[in-house]
């Protein structure tokens, strides 16, 4: 089981990583061809900046006992016996993505 949870954990981190780096190469269309006014750059650039620092902050031991935060889960946990586990939707959509076109087999 363990295994299994490690090998799903990696491959939705693989497939929001990939995500990610389409929606970055996708923008950069959109910012040669608009002509935006400098100000809506530096509102972006400056929010990104501030966002990202405030997700390193936040992660910092130090600082969630600074702000009094409670402390980071370190594992999910398992749901009640009997139950199955929620599927990964990003998962769920990749199976089904690659399922197109095949033919259901009956049931």
């Amino acid at each position: 089981l363990n295994s299994r949870k490690a090998s799903t954990d990696e491959m939705s981190q693989r497939l929001q990583t990939g995500i990610q780096r389409i929606c970055c190469l996708s923008m950069i269309p959109l910012l040669i061809g608009l002509k935006y006014p400098a100000a809506v750059f530096l509102y972006w650039i400056t929010n990104n900046l501030l966002s990202g620092f405030q997700a390193w902050l936040l992660a910092q031991p130090w600082a969630r006992i600074f702000f009094r935060l409670p402390p980071l889960p370190t594992s999910v946990p398992l749901p009640p016996q009997g139950m199955a586990a929620p599927k990964n939707p990003l998962i769920t959509l990749a199976e089904g993505l690659n399922n197109l076109g095949k033919p259901k087999s009956p049931k």
